[in-house]
């Protein structure tokens, strides 16, 4: 499993896990909605993922999430 995923990044996972969507990701954790695409962005990149629900089976998969 990929050891450079940021808590940032893997908090990001967990709330798009749990059905948040990005607007309430971002509200939660007082940053733009922007910010949070770029989290899941990256992350999605070090997972070797090419969608979003990719990289969170991924990093459930991982036990990262």
């Amino acid at each position: 499993p990929p050891t450079n995923l940021t808590a940032a990044e893997i908090e990001a996972l967990r709330m798009v896990r749990d059905g948040l969507r990005l607007k309430q990701i971002a509200h939660e954790l007082g940053v733009t909605e922007g910010a949070v695409k770029q989290r899941l962005k990256n992350a999605k990149i070090k997972l070797g993922a090419q969608t979003g629900p990719q990289a969170v089976n991924l990093a459930s998969g991982y036990g990262l999430i």
